[in-house]
């Protein structure tokens, strides 16, 4: 029903806290697409081992194009009736789909449902990225 975009490039410190933060949700009838963007460390490793034992996730590899080519390469491949935008550096929390869906559920007029996130790394690491939400 969902398809995740994870573009990832040289995200080996972050990407198996991000996919574990996936392969936790409540909601599980989603395939994660995680696209290497030609990284030079560990990631496309990472992903590898993840995809090796869990048929939801799929390893892509391209030549380095940057994030926004590499979530284009995964939308054309996406199966599912939904996008979910997820970058290799962050994380969701249980729920997140779940409560996503539900939005769109109770909102059929509702195109795009987002959300805040949790910065990992750097000066804001573990606050959200916004300090206020709207509705």
């Amino acid at each position: 029903m969902v398809s995740i975009i994870t573009p990832a490039y040289n995200a080996e410190s972050y990407l198996t806290e991000t996919v574990r933060s996936v392969q936790s949700q409540t909601f599980d009838d989603f395939e994660m697409l995680i696209v290497d963007d030609d990284s030079t460390d560990d990631t496309a490793e990472i992903a590898k081992r993840f995809a090796a034992e869990d048929p939801r996730i799929r390893l892509i590899r391209q030549a380095n194009a940057g994030p926004s080519a590499a979530r284009n390469t995964a939308i054309e491949q996406a199966r599912g009736e939904y996008l979910a935008l997820l970058d290799s550096d962050d994380l969701w929390m249980h729920t997140y789909l779940a409560d996503q869906l539900a939005i769109l559920a109770a909102h059929p007029d509702v195109d795009v449902v987002s959300a805040n996130a949790f910065n990992l790394g750097g000066p804001h690491d573990g606050e959200p990225s916004a300090s206020a939400c709207s509705s």
